[in-house]
């Protein structure tokens, strides 16, 4: 399948929150096909600095292929943009005219920079759980250097925003599935990206972790200027906590707006096929 993509990086960093009207984030008319069905269909929408966007919808709708084809782990046929520069190129790319490439596919230490990606199956591997969090400093380092005071002090930090830092010398295969999703998180957020794509980020924690790991998502939009796309199941966390929502059906969009604009009875019994009023 041909990938048509296009990208910009608006600038780095919470002084680009009033970076005119030009959204962090522009999909347009995005598609996925895998094993002959089209498990994303023709969605588009854009997204500010700032925002929390949670995407939600039944089992099978087509969310985690969304996200993943954004991160550029699948393979769209549409077209997509960060920073919403209309660079057109195979895979991501950026705009020459903002002292970026000016063709071509990013490297995955630039494409890191840019967005950080959280999966929905934490991973399990023999690092430490500090190694592992500071593993997210590796987009801002040179080739062959090495992280510096400032980069584990980064990692610490993270690790304490989370609730991991008791966990620093244990290997993360012998953590909980709870735990290693706040290890992946603390990996996250020492990645400082722009964009933060979270594939369900508070399954498997307890529902203090849950609103704790939604707060911290919400801190990096309100403090650091980051967008934040959120896979939730949990509507009433997403009604909670996410500025906006959009409702895929079937790989398609069906709904984009408030929490309130999106969770009506109508939309519930249609794409989840219940009778029900959801509250934060």
């Amino acid at each position: 399948m041909t990938s048509t993509t296009s990208a910009g990086l608006a600038g780095a960093g919470p002084a680009s929150v009033a970076d005119g009207a030009r959204p962090l984030l522009r999909v347009d008319d995005l598609s996925v096909v895998l094993g002959g069905r089209r498990v994303v269909d023709s969605v588009s929408f854009s997204l500010d600095r700032g925002v929390v966007l949670g995407v939600v919808g039944a089992n099978g709708s087509g969310k985690t292929t969304l996200l993943r084809a954004i991160a550029g782990l699948v393979e769209p046929d549409g077209t997509g943009g960060i920073g919403g520069i209309a660079t057109i190129s195979t895979g991501w790319s950026v705009d020459a005219a903002h002292g970026e490439l000016e063709h071509g596919r990013l490297s995955q230490r630039e494409r890191a920079r840019m967005m950080a990606y959280m999966p929905q199956q934490a991973e399990s591997h023999p690092f430490s759980v500090f190694e592992a969090v500071l593993m997210g400093r590796y987009p801002h380092l040179g080739r062959f250097q090495l992280e510096g005071a400032s980069d584990r002090a980064m990692a610490w930090e993270a690790m304490g925003r989370t609730g991991v830092t008791e966990f620093a010398d244990r290997k993360i295969d012998t953590l909980s599935g709870g735990e290693r999703q706040r290890v992946v998180l603390a990996r996250v957020l020492v990645q400082q990206a722009d964009l933060l794509l979270l594939d369900e980020p508070t399954a498997s924690l307890d529902l203090r972790h849950q609103m704790l790991t939604m707060d911290l998502v919400r801190e990096e939009a309100l403090e650091r200027g980051a967008g934040a796309i959120v896979v939730m199941h949990d509507l009433s966390l997403a009604a909670r906590f996410c500025d906006r929502l959009m409702l895929l059906n079937g790989g398609r969009k069906v709904a984009d707006g408030s929490p309130w604009e999106v969770l009506t009875p109508d939309n519930l019994r249609s794409a989840f096929g219940v009778e029900g009023l959801v509250e934060p």
